[in-house]
């Protein structure tokens, strides 16, 4: 029986935007007579696609009814076009999707074309053409009004919006055939960009054409008909019975297929009636037909003849390849399919003469028919579309592709087979066909993925949501168009109306996860039990449910994604395509652990010699082992995979998690003892039922037995999980589409791998923990093995991490951290020459696991976190942190985070954890550590060079945060490092300066912890007397600030003592305000007055009193007043009597100017020189002092009395003399 291993895989991309606003819509105008559009109406670009519609307005904008790739060869960048028909065919989407594009090229086509056409494009009314004159892109589409429209796209349209933004006129031109007023076309083909072929309903075939420099508003046309014009081949009704397609009867001579000779001589067309004509070019008629499959002499006009369905997509392509034959020469070949038996006819022609081209029926002897039947397991079946590859004289082997369909069921095969070797066709076609894997996106293959979401399990870790959300929301998964849809369905389905549903739901703003939750919240309740208690389980498992409901909703809309549309095949790159109804999947080869793991099954029902010969070619290339070996690696693969599928759901996501974690874990048990430990957490053996047991025990039989397994066979198995650098080859740089299939190919690569990573760590465990060592080989080294499990598991884990999770670039596009960070290495890989397909597979492999992560794993995951503090990724750094392993730097970079967070406990603690390494000189090397780099140059400069250089940098991250308590706590740490380091020597001049620094921010720091006592004990220590005059200006203001002046009086200042009181002087008469003045005043009177000076605290007063008596605002009759008095009488007192007396300036209160109760102003009390110069002093006595005094008291006791004392502006004015 035939069978198809699967040796490719799709990588299937999305077709999301690849920048906002990068699609770019364009309305056409209908036909020449219409008038301009104004340019509001001509180009839109579109900024959301991804607002709420329902299923059919999603089927509509995303889902094509028709779509391909056209390849460009004359000019290249972009080379590939993607293009789909959308919104009822009238809609045409045009976007480049090359993998790569050449280093020197500048700009990249990002820009998708949405042409908007007035009336939908008939099936298969769409050509496209490259001109030979100019970097663009000619379209061609027949509309179901009659059109002709012929679209000149250039190459910037791609590029830039703006040069699309003009009128549509200039660059569409309309034209309605003649012929189409009395004929129905059926196809178009595109010869050239100057020449076209359109396949009318009567059998004939209408040929375009126009001169270079014509712009299509005009085309030449002529008629190649078999029997000439007459009526009955005009009217569709007067037609001979045909084949109904979209309401037209189409005559079975309606050509099917189209193409021109390599020679431009002939027309080749295959016609409903099952026959291949050659039209000469010249004369318009036929010159040779034959049946597809050479039966000649049936009658194709009679009822029981086989008329090829219209809808068939490909019967017919052209190859140029030359053949010779019995000492004839042929110049090209034409590969015909017929459906009537789903065979392949391959006919070399060659001119003979004015009659036309002579067809040889190539190896006519052997039926050319792939054996779809039995691989699919199915008699009904067709053949979509094909494509041939081949070489002059069949030199090289023949490669073909086909896409058939069985139901619902499309699939891609392939053959690679010698023309030549007549001996080989039959076991080439029957047994050598390959099969293309659809992909981990595909509905099948969601399943199995990790971490899929159990139903109701209350036992883990993340609630059901956050196991959904992180499913559903991987990146690349799922599209956000397809969310959307779904949760407008699934909330119109569960009855939440606009004014019913969540709020948060109808906001557009709102996060779609937020939305979603809360739409799926929304139909559950927290219900109490009977005895008052919540029933969490409960809520658990119907929360799952309402999640599988969405889910539904979601296969449904992804599964009409994947309708597959048409194949493409790029002869260039040798590089197949797949186009998805919404989908875009370059075929690339499999590489080795994938052939593996995908033909597992394939394998096990083979001996250990015979598997398919197709299989073990591709295998040898890829492993280059033995095939006894590889076939022992396959089922090794196989049997482990048995044993950890076996386990429940809920067991395999436990068992899952913890395998995880332990990589994750820093355990101080030895290995046996984690082996142990792993096992008795994950329950691996206690959860063994006997069906699980058989089905293992079976497994290994087919291996040959537990003793077979070696760590030799595991090591096998890891030489798989990574990818040698190639060391010749091109450099080029990724595109958009270039960096989808590098994360979508890095994604299925890194699922794929923990898979088999963690079949094989459960494995291990429990055949060490449950078999007896007689049972096992001696070269199985458990300990060893698990081990070099783990590490390779963590790593797997780091990169699947990155592809994961997604950050936003400066642009507005969303890409994974792995795109991110790593996608600029894609230019430094070596591009080998060969095929794409394989190349491709070669990209993806080096570039995510070719980054060294194994053997420089502390280095690699350094260096992405340092990128995302660099980024400011807080949450996404918090989320890595587990996939650090602990040292200095990575103490460091966690001590950066913590302050990022505001974590700033944290943040000194790991900041001091590598404190010493960090520091130590010739120790460590930042160059080797700081890759991004996240330090700027000047901050280099403090690591490997003493501790205090590398406190100062950790002081001034804490200062920038305004982290004043752990700048006190460094700055302590670096005056401490500087003094261990004297060792009893002097200090040098660099730590002297470093000291002061340490002094300056520590001392400030003090003052804004209002942490007094350690601020005047840090001033004591300043040995800079500049600096500290000032620190002790700022530590007397702060105090008296801060109302802390008994502090003030209190400390033992000793040395410092005159330095404070210049520093209360200079600020207890500086302040316009009386309140200020007199707080300042007294705060100095008091500091003298405790120091004995009592001269120097009367003067104070004194001085004090004249501000208050020249002072607008002050009470001079109040009880504090008197109060002043009379502690000046006192502190004049206190002094001999030859020393109680003042030298008082007269003219202080002179900047004071207001009335005094008693009459006359305060001014006046200032005695000036003869000359009207500066005031003048004198001595005020102990007794001058009680003088006035006494007369305040008087005043005051008057003002009790109520009596009163008035004087005019002349009266004298009782003055101070000077």
């Amino acid at each position: 029986m035939a069978t198809a291993p699967y040796l490719f895989t799709e990588t299937r991309l999305n077709l999301d935007q690849a920048l906002p606003d990068s699609n770019v819509n364009i309305s056409l105008p209908r036909s020449a007579t219409f008038p301009p559009q104004s340019p509001s109406s001509r180009q839109l670009v579109l900024r959301d696609g991804n607002s709420p519609k329902d299923e059919e307005v999603f089927a509509r904008q995303h889902l094509a009814v028709e779509a391909s790739i056209f390849f460009r060869r004359i000019h290249s960048n972009p080379s590939s076009i993607l293009w789909r028909l959308l919104d009822d065919r009238k809609v045409l989407e045009l976007q480049a999707v090359d993998l790569s594009k050449d280093k020197h090229s500048k700009n990249e086509a990002c820009l998708t074309l949405a042409l908007r056409f007035t009336e939908p494009i008939r099936p298969f009314g769409i050509a496209f053409a490259e001109p030979e004159d100019r970097d663009a892109l000619h379209v061609f589409a027949m509309t179901t009004a009659g059109e002709l429209y012929t679209i000149n796209v250039n190459k910037d349209f791609f590029v830039q919006s703006s040069r699309s933004d003009r009128d549509a006129r200039e660059f569409c031109k309309s034209y309605t055939p003649s012929s189409f007023s009395f004929r129905f076309p059926y196809r178009i083909v595109a010869i050239s960009a100057l020449e076209l072929l359109v396949s009318m309903h009567n059998g004939s075939i209408l040929r375009l054409d126009r001169g270079t420099g014509e712009d299509g508003s005009k085309w030449r046309e002529t008629f190649f008909s078999e029997d000439g014009w007459n009526i009955r081949s005009i009217l569709p009704f007067q037609s001979l019975p045909g084949v109904r397609f979209e309401g037209v009867d189409l005559d079975i001579t309606t050509s099917a297929a189209m193409a021109a000779s390599p020679d431009q001589k002939y027309i080749f067309s295959v016609c409903l009636n099952h026959t291949l004509r050659a039209w000469s070019v010249k004369t318009g008629r036929v010159v040779e037909q034959t049946d597809l499959l050479a039966v000649n002499h049936r009658d194709t006009h009679s009822a029981a003849a086989y008329h090829i369905a219209p809808f068939q997509k490909q019967l017919m392509q052209i190859l140029p390849t030359k053949g010779s034959y019995y000492g004839q020469e042929y110049a090209y070949h034409v590969v015909t399919y017929s459906p009537a038996n789903h065979q392949f006819k391959f006919w070399a022609a060659s001119e003979s003469g004015s009659s036309g081209p002579s067809f040889k029926d190539v190896n006519s002897h052997f039926s050319f028919i792939p054996p779809v039947d039995e691989i699919l397991d199915t008699t009904i079946w067709a053949l979509e579309e094909f494509h041939v590859k081949a070489t002059d004289y069949w030199k090289q082997e023949v490669n073909i592709w086909i896409r058939v369909r069985s139901g619902n069921l499309s699939k891609l095969f392939t053959l690679s087979f010698d023309f030549v070797d007549e001996d080989g066709l039959e076991q080439a076609w029957r047994h050598q066909w390959a099969a293309v894997d659809e992909g981990s996106l595909s509905i099948e293959r969601l399943k199995p993925l990790v971490p899929f979401p159990p139903s109701g399990d209350p036992d883990m870790e993340k609630s059901i949501s956050e196991q959904w959300l992180q499913f559903l929301f991987s990146p690349g998964r799922f599209t956000t168009p397809t969310l959307e849809t779904a949760l407008l369905v699934f909330q119109r389905g569960s009855g939440q109306s606009q004014s019913r549903k969540p709020a948060s739901s109808r906001i557009t703003d709102t996060p779609l996860q937020t939305r979603v939750c809360d739409a799926i919240s929304y139909m559950v309740t927290l219900r109490v039990s009977e005895y008052g208690e919540f029933m969490f389980d409960l809520y658990e498992t119907e929360m799952s449910a309402q999640w599988h409901t969405f889910y539904a909703l979601v296969v449904d809309l992804h599964r009409r994604r994947a309708e597959s549309m048409s194949f493409a095949f790029d002869t260039e790159t040798s590089l197949p395509w797949l186009v998805r109804a919404d989908f875009l999947s370059p075929i690339r080869v499999c590489s080795g652990i994938e052939l593996d793991v995908l033909n597992l099954g394939l394998l096990s029902a083979y001996d250990l010699r015979s598997p398919p010969l197709l299989l073990q070619k591709a295998m040898r290339r890829h492993h280059k082992r033995e095939m006894p070996e590889e076939l022992t690696v396959a089922r090794l693969l196989g049997a482990a995979r048995v044993f950890r599928s076996s386990y429940p759901l809920t067991a395999l996501n436990h068992i899952t998690t913890d395998i995880g974690l332990e990589t994750l874990r820093d355990s101080a048990l030895s290995v046996p003892e984690r082996i142990k430990e792993l096992n008795q957490r994950c329950r691996l053996c206690k959860q063994v039922t006997d069906d699980h047991y058989e089905a293992f025990v079976g497994s290994l039989d087919n291996l040959g037995g537990a003793e077979v397994i070696t760590n030799e066979l595991l090591f096998s198995v890891l030489e798989g999980l990574s990818e040698q650098v190639h060391e010749h080859g091109d450099r080029n740089d990724s595109t958009r589409f270039g960096a989808k299939s590098l994360v979508r190919g890095a994604q299925d690569t890194l699922v794929l791998g923990e898979t088999v990573l963690l079949d094989l760590v459960a494995l291990v465990v429990f055949l060490d923990q449950e078999l007896e060592p007689q049972e096992l080989s001696e070269e199985f080294d458990a300990p060893t093995i698990f081990m070099e499990l783990l590490m390779r598991l963590r790593d797997y884990q780091a990169l699947s991490w990155l592809c994961s999770n997604i950050r936003q670039d400066p642009k507005g596009r969303v890409m994974t951290l792995m795109e991110s960070i790593f996608i600029g290495d894609f230019k430094n890989i070596l591009f080998p020459r060969g095929p794409l397909s394989d190349n491709l597979t070669h990209w993806i492999r080096v570039w995510t696991l070719g980054n060294q992560i194994a053997s420089q794993y502390d280095i690699t995951t350094s260096y992405l976190f340092s990128n995302l503090l660099q980024h400011g990724d807080i949450d996404l750094a918090e989320d890595f942190l587990p996939h650090l392993n602990p040292d200095p730097w990575v103490h460091y970079l966690r001590g950066r985070f913590y302050l990022l967070r505001g974590d700033f406990p944290m943040a000194a603690a790991e900041l001091k954890s590598g404190s010493y390494m960090l520091a130590a000189i010739g120790r460590f090397n930042i160059e080797d550590r700081d890759l991004i780099p996240l330090l700027q140059p000047i901050e280099r400069d403090h690591f490997s060079d003493g501790l205090p250089r590398y406190f100062t940098h950790v002081l001034s991250l804490f200062d920038k945060q305004k982290q004043h308590a752990y700048v006190v706590e460094f700055a302590n740490l670096g005056l401490q490092a500087i003094k261990s380091a004297q060792h009893g020597e002097d200090i040098s001049e660099e730590d002297e300066n470093m000291a002061t620094d340490f002094r300056s921010r520590l001392f400030s720091a003090c003052i804004q912890l209002q942490n007094w006592q350690e601020a005047y004990t840090t001033l004591l220590s300043y040995t800079n007397v500049p600096l500290r005059n000032a620190a002790l200006t700022s530590f007397v203001k702060a105090l008296i600030s801060a109302g802390q002046m008994p502090l003030l009086l209190s400390l033992p200042w000793m040395s410092l003592a005159d330095d404070v009181e210049n520093v209360l002087s200079s600020l207890a008469f500086k302040y316009a305000n009386i309140e200020d003045t007199e707080k300042h005043a007294k705060l100095l009177y008091s500091w003298r007055t405790m120091r004995g000076d009592f001269r120097g605290a009367a003067m104070t007063m004194w001085e004090l009193l004249q501000r208050l008596k020249a002072s607008p605002s002050a009470d001079l009759h109040s009880e504090s007043i008197l109060t002043n008095w009379l502690i000046l009488v006192n502190l004049l007192s206190c002094v001999a009597e030859e020393e109680a007396w003042l030298l008082a300036e007269s003219g202080i209160s002179s900047q004071y100017s207001s009335g005094d109760v008693f009459g006359g102003s305060a001014a006046t009390n200032v005695t000036h020189s003869k000359k009207g110069g500066a005031p003048r002093r004198r001595i005020v006595t102990l007794a001058d002092v009680r003088k006035e005094y006494q007369e305040e008291l008087d005043r005051a006791q008057a003002l009790a009395k109520g009596r009163f004392s008035f004087m005019d502006s002349g009266g004298e004015v009782d003055m101070d003399l000077a």
